[in-house]
């Protein structure tokens, strides 16, 4: 049912303004220009009455099909209108124009929009006068008047009358409609009277003849202020026959208040020369006791016996300004406030939609300007009054700010606030002022999340270029590291090689005039040689082992690590007696049973003696303690083995990384034999039994190595300490 009322309503607007169009257009082609105007400015108030029905529509289409049906709705409606009808946006473009705007130009549809009406003119100077009218509608005045022209294309006179007022679209920016009602008609039957009253005296059955041809009202007033002469259109403009308009005052009509101004109006008028004209629009009440609003024009002039007379024509406005009342409201129902300041009286009216947005009733702010300012927040008064001053001064032509606005319940709301002086006083000053409060508060918070989401963009990738800076030196450095270890590689794996060959060949050439000894002497530094080779060789498998979690296997089994450390010590007894070194081993513990590899625990604790006998000096000790300990992070019972030498030491800068694989201290890479493998093998080994192992320098000298064991570590603290 809503949708067949809805039908039925559009027919019935459409069936509306095709009739108002074919009585207008009859009208004019007989002659009766003042019906077809009246039904011009009907039919404008029905286009708008169905736009806003258009728009209005609640049958859930989507937005662009509404606009789309709206726009064609309206292109359709102003069609039907015989007098030229247009719409222009804010860059005085036109973007909307009838069937009797192109057949005045005698351009299509095409060729004009989107050009600005300036382009038309006949010169530069008429361009720049359009112009400068549109801005000023733009700026909130409207435009009624009439116009001489000569016609686009037959070239003769043209006479209009031009209305041109403001509204706002869908999207809140400002157009300016407008159209123009020829009245030449009017013009030149009204230059007929008044050459009739000039040349021919006493013809004034001629002169009605040609005022009652004349579409719009006309009279003429004596100086006394009576109507000595009136046409149908003015008769009927009035509701009254001819006979009793005659001999009357306008306040017998219109009241005696406004009676009296329009007496007023044509006294100041009487006193100027022949000619002046007197124009102006005047708001009255029509028989039927409704507003209405007319353009009067009035022309002083001296009859056949010399008696000055008024020569008055009235053009209705009514239906149009109820067109625009209809327009606006539509609108400005875009949720936006508005402020009007009186600068001359020193007071502001503030709409309801202004008071509502910050959270106020209607009767809850007043009407002084402080109202605003007050409550703008301290930190935008500075900007806010300058760009208010600017625009004041004239130096700027709009004023537009941006402003925090301090709500009923204490929170700031961003406003976008723009204004425009619309009178001003003859020497310039700004007298009025109208502005539109629009609330950006969500546009200013999207605004500022963007820009937090920015920052932290930035941040992000700042750590990552500094993470990969990173890891670039790190594999730079551990590239330098490799090649100093292969370097210094070569030279230990081609030492005891040459040796070898070398004592092979003396054997093997002198073996036939070298004593047994000797012979003997020959093989033994061929074993040596060939054992210290192995040694390598073996080293380098571990290492290359220790790097895949595959090949290097742990046998692990309940073992004693302090049986280990004793075997280990009894091993190295020849190389300790070779350099004539001491070892000396404390533990307060009978044994230290845990759960892991012997063969490897040994392995790594060969390596340490060997560094430790290595790198110590003659004569020196070398301590091994054994102690009950606990990791400091997870408090796992641990045991903690300790080589301790008096030796060269390592260097502070260098104890962390001595145990990266192809690394060697700068004092072994200057001591002859180190070869940077061992360390690398025990981290490894220590590491699979899920335990600790590091280096520190010791108060007397030297360096020691410290190493702890879980006894039996829980899973995750077995995964943890092998990180």
């Amino acid at each position: 049912m809503p949708q067949a009322h809805a039908r039925r309503q559009q027919w019935l607007i459409f069936v509306c303004l095709c009739a108002g169009g074919g009585a207008l257009l009859l009208s004019l082609k007989f002659g009766n220009w003042l019906t077809g105007s009246v039904l011009a400015l009907a039919l404008l108030s029905g286009i708008a009455a169905g736009i806003t029905w258009a728009r209005s529509r609640p049958d859930g289409i989507s937005e662009q099909t509404r606009r789309e049906r709206a726009r064609a709705f309206m292109q359709r409606a102003i069609d039907a209108m015989p007098a030229p009808v247009f719409v222009k946006n804010q860059n005085h473009q036109l973007v909307m124009v009838n069937n009797a705007y192109c057949a005045q130009r005698q351009m299509s549809r095409d060729e004009i929009l989107g050009r600005c009406a300036s382009a038309f003119a006949p010169d530069f100077a008429e361009g720049a006068r359009i112009d400068n009218e549109d801005e000023i509608v733009l700026g909130g005045q409207e435009v009624r008047k009439e116009e001489c022209i000569l016609h686009p294309v037959s070239g003769e006179p043209l006479h209009q009358i031009v209305t041109k007022t403001r509204c706002f679209d869908e999207d809140d920016n400002p157009v300016i409609i407008g159209g123009f009602f020829d009245i030449t008609p009017l013009r030149r039957a009204e230059q007929a009277a008044i050459h009739a009253l000039d040349t021919q005296t006493r013809q004034r059955d001629f002169l009605q003849v040609v005022f009652d041809a004349v579409p719009i009202p006309l009279f003429v007033k004596s100086a006394d202020h009576r109507f000595i002469m009136s046409n149908l259109a003015h008769a009927r403009h009035e509701g009254l026959p001819r006979q009793q308009i005659i001999g009357r005052r306008a306040a017998d009509f219109v009241g005696a208040e406004l009676g009296a101004q329009i007496d007023a109006e044509e006294a100041r008028l009487l006193g100027s020369p022949s000619g002046t004209v007197f124009e102006g629009e005047q708001e009255s009440v029509s028989p039927g006791g409704n507003t209405r609003f007319t353009i009067k024009r009035n022309t002083m002039a001296i009859d056949p016996s010399g008696q000055q007379v008024i020569i008055g024509a009235l053009t209705e406005l009514t239906a149009q300004r109820l067109a625009e009342a209809r327009w606006k409201f539509a609108l400005e129902g875009t949720g936006d406030g508005m402020w009007d300041w009186d600068i001359a009286n020193n007071t502001t009216y503030y709409s309801a939609r202004w008071k509502a947005m910050l959270g106020y009733g209607e009767e809850e702010i007043g009407d002084a300007p402080e109202e605003r300012t007050r409550r703008i927040h301290p930190d935008d008064v500075e900007s806010v009054q300058a760009s208010m001053d600017v625009h004041l001064e004239g130096i700027v032509p709009i004023y537009v700010c941006e402003l925090r606005i301090l709500g009923r319940h204490g929170e700031y709301l961003w406003m976008l606030d723009r204004g425009l002086v619309v009178e001003r006083s003859t020497d310039g000053k700004p007298r009025r002022m109208i502005g539109m409060f629009t609330d950006i508060t969500r546009q200013k918070q999207a605004e500022e999340e963007l820009r937090q989401h920015r920052d932290e963009l930035s941040k992000l990738v700042a750590e990552q270029t500094q993470d990969l800076v990173a890891a670039k030196d790190a594999a730079e450095q551990a590239s330098e590291a490799k090649s100093r270890f292969l370097a210094n590689m070569s030279h230990e794996l081609r030492t005891p090689m040459h040796a070898i060959l070398s004592f092979a060949k003396m054997g093997n050439e002198r073996s036939a005039s070298a004593t047994p000894e000797k012979i003997a002497g020959y093989f033994q530094h061929i074993r040596t040689s060939g054992e210290r080779l192995h040694s390598l060789l073996s080293d380098l498998l571990d290492l290359s082992r220790t790097g895949s979690s595959n090949t290097m296997v742990l046998h692990q089994y309940n073992v004693d690590l302090l049986d280990i450390t004793r075997v280990a010590l009894r091993e190295a007894a020849p190389a300790l007696e070779e350099r004539s070194l001491r070892t000396r081993l404390e533990t307060e513990i009978s044994n230290a049973i845990l759960k892991g590899d012997a063969l490897r625990l040994g392995q790594m604790l060969r390596n340490l003696l060997s560094n430790a006998i290595q790198y110590s000096p003659e004569g020196s000790e070398i301590l091994v303690s054994l102690h009950h300990t606990h990791f400091a992070d997870s408090g796992a019972a641990a045991f903690e083995l300790i080589v301790a030498d008096q030796g060269l030491g390592i260097p502070a800068n260098e104890l962390e990384y001595i145990f990266e694989t192809f690394e060697q201290g700068s004092k072994t890479r200057n001591n002859a034999g180190g070869r940077g493998l061992g360390l690398p093998v025990c981290r490894e080994i220590v590491l699979r039994h899920h335990g600790r192992i590091f280096a520190r320098q010791r108060d007397a000298g030297g360096s020691e190595f410290v190493v702890q064991i879980p006894l039996n570590p829980p899973a995750a603290a077995l995964e943890k300490h092998a990180a």
